[in-house]
Formats: C-alpha cells, structure tokens, sequence
C-alpha cells in the first residue's frame, strides 16, 4: 500500500528546498508562495472552526428565542381562542337581542287585540248594567230565551275578566322581553369592547411573535453566511495550493530528468538493465565502493558492505530489480531504508532515503521509483548506501550492474 498522495507530495517539497543548485530560482519562491497559502488555509480553517463553534453557540442560546417564539405562538393561538369564543357569545347576545324585540313586537300586536276586545266587552256590560238576572227572567218570552240571556250576562262578565288577565300578563311579559333586550344589547356591548381588546392584544403579540421569528432567522442567516465564505476560503486556498504543488512537481521532474541526462553523460550505463535484470538505482557517481574503509564517522577502518553513490537532497532512488518490498521503514544506522527481495535468496537495500514511495509487501519492477536521496542515520550528507546480498551476506554490487 502506497502513502497517500499528499504525504509523498511534502516529501518532494521539502526535497525541492535542498535542490535550489539545480532548480530555478523560482522554484523556491513557488514554495513560499505555497507555505503562505498554507498558513492562509490553516487560518481560513481555523476562522471555519471559529464560525462553526459560534454556529453551535448561537444555535444553543437560540434555544432560549425558539422557547420564546413558542411561548408567544401559545398565547397567540390562546387570543385567537378568546376572541373566537368572544364572537360565538356576541353573536349569540345580538340574537337573543333580536329575539326579544321580536317577541315585544308580537307582544305588542297581542296588547292592541286583547284592548280591543276589553273594550268591546265593557260597552256591552255598560249597555247591560240595569238588566239583572230577574229582569231577565220576567222580560224573556219564553223559559229558552230568559236562560240564553242570563248566560250571555255571565259569558260577558267571566271573559271581560279573562281578556283583562290577559291583558295585564302580556303587558308584564313585555316588559320583561324590554328589559332582556336591552339586557343583551349592553352584554353585546361588552363583549364588543372584550373582542377590541382582544385584537389589540393579539396584534401585539403577533408583533412580538414575528420580531422573535426575524431575530431567529437573521442570526442563524449570519452565522451560516460566515460559515460558508469561510469553507469556500478554505477550498480556494486548497485548490491553489494544490495547482502549486502540482506545478512544482513538474519542474522537480524536469530537474530530475535534466539531472539524469547529465548523469547519464558520465554514467551510459544508466537506465541500463543487465540480462540478469538489474539496473542502477539512482543517478550519481560511486563516492565509496564495496570492501575495507576507514568510516567516515566512527573513525576507524571496518567493512562497507555496499556502494555509496552521490545523489542530491531528495533525488530518485529506483529499484535495482523487480522485487517485493520487505522493509520500508527506520533500520537503525542505515536510517530509512528500504528492503527488497528478488528470489533465490537475493536482497538489496536502499539506505540513508529521505522518504518513501512504497510499503511493506508492495511488488515492484526494476526501474520503478521507490524513494529519494536523503541522509537518515549515520551519514555525513544525503547519498545511497546501496547493497546486494545473498543468504544475508553482502557481496560486491558492482558485478550486476550494467
């Protein structure tokens, strides 16, 4: 499994600050150029994560505005009951008002029939005052006649009493439906002054509702207005510093390849792969070969198991045959190295990497770039230690490269 992309990215551009003797000097004022738009990205990040915690924040006092806002949509929708309840009992006063003007009208009208009828019945007990019960009996003709007379007599007098009950009950009766009507008329009154207060206070309210509401959408407006300016920021410095590196890495290529033609000037057999399946692994001259040396800075002579070839910060280092990776990682005095296995007992070892182009297990083919030229662990500048061994013995690499 390779590093991401990003991870083996850095390591071309910290290569590329080692190597301003062989890139342009606009190469490392591209760096700064992306160092200051990381620092600038690192801000808008942390100016996103600022507004993100602010969002958080606001959103929790707004819990505190939501609660209001639902105490206010309470006691608006509560009004709103009231003054619906308030229209039902005025609509039922203002009937029960014309209910009793009517039924005083028909009153009325009862009062004018049952006068008329009084009065016809007091003219004719006046037109009959002399005549008693006697007279009646002694003037009739007959038996018949005298007991229809005297019966006439009595209906006159029971129904003049009758239609004068009559008279003074409807007479109270509309009174009564007088009083009821304007009894109504002053409760449709109230309840009108009841409702218009009402209106007002749910007018306020309502207000108040509203004012909550805009507050509500105005800070969650801002907050989320700062919150994405910030993140497009933060992608703009992203994709800047992307297209930099992007185009930084094609001009460490170009190096890199102007350094292996030069290379391969003094060095034709580089690039060169023997019948045997080798290849050098990275550009540069042998500055110390295979056998007994006086080391460099432990000070004493002692076996050097491999070849140290000359390379700058940062240069590729190649695999020198087609292999699986057993080692990529820290091997003590050898500092980052990287380990790979051909078969047939065979290995080769890369030391002293600045970084890494492959991992444990990966499958690699000769030429293949698997790191760059550093000067991890015991070493006096960046360089590869190089070394083939058999069995786990180290041999003279020399025989099997081209």
């Amino acid at each position: 499994m390779t590093n991401p992309r990003w991870i083996q990215a850095c390591a071309a551009l910290l290569a590329a600050l080692c190597l301003s003797a062989v890139l342009p000097a606009s190469a490392v004022e591209d760096n700064d150029a992306i160092k200051e738009a990381k620092e600038e990205r690192e801000q808008a990040r942390k100016d996103q994560l600022a507004a993100q915690i602010e969002l958080e924040l606001i959103k929790a006092e707004d819990l505190e505005v939501v609660e209001a806002l639902t105490a206010a949509t309470e006691l608006v929708n509560l009004q709103l009951a009231k003054i619906d309840s308030a229209t039902q009992r005025l609509e039922s006063a203002e009937q029960a008002r014309l209910d009793a003007l009517l039924a005083h009208a028909e009153a009325g009208e009862d009062i004018d029939e049952l006068q008329d009828e009084a009065r016809r019945y007091a003219v004719q007990a006046y037109v009959d005052r002399d005549v008693d019960r006697t007279e009646a009996w002694l003037n009739a003709d007959d038996a018949t006649s005298a007991a229809h007379k005297v019966a006439l007599l009595d209906a006159i007098g029971t129904e003049s009493f009758d239609v004068l009950d009559q008279l003074r009950a409807i007479q109270a009766q509309r009174e009564d439906l007088l009083e009821a009507a304007e009894e109504a008329a002053l409760e449709a009154d109230d309840i009108e002054a009841e409702l218009s207060n009402a209106l007002v206070e749910l007018e306020a309210q309502q207000q108040v509702q509203l004012d909550l509401k805009a507050e509500l959408d105005e800070r969650k407006a801002r907050w989320e207005a700062e919150l994405a300016e910030a993140e497009q920021e933060e992608a703009a410095r992203t994709a800047f510093i992307q297209a930099e590196r992007d185009r930084l890495e094609a001009e460490l290529e170009a190096a890199r390849r102007a350094r292996l033609a030069a290379a391969t000037v003094d060095n034709p057999s580089l690039g060169v792969v023997t019948d045997g399946g080798w290849t050098w692994p990275t550009a540069g001259a042998v500055a110390s070969g295979f056998g007994q040396r006086l080391h460099p800075i432990l000070g004493y002579y002692r076996m050097h198991s491999g070849l140290d070839i000359g390379g700058a910060q940062g240069q590729p280092i190649w695999a020198a045959h087609d292999g699986i990776v057993q080692l990529a990682g820290w091997n003590g005095g050898y500092g980052n190295t990287v380990i790979l296995a051909h078969g047939e007992n065979t290995t080769s070892l890369y030391a002293h990497m600045s970084g890494f182009e492959v991992s444990n297990g990966d499958y690699v083919t000769a030429g293949q770039l698997i790191g760059y030229v550093g000067s991890t662990g015991l070493s006096t500048g960046p360089h590869l230690h190089f070394e083939i061994r058999i069995n786990g013995s180290p041999i003279d690499p020399r025989p099997y490269l081209p």
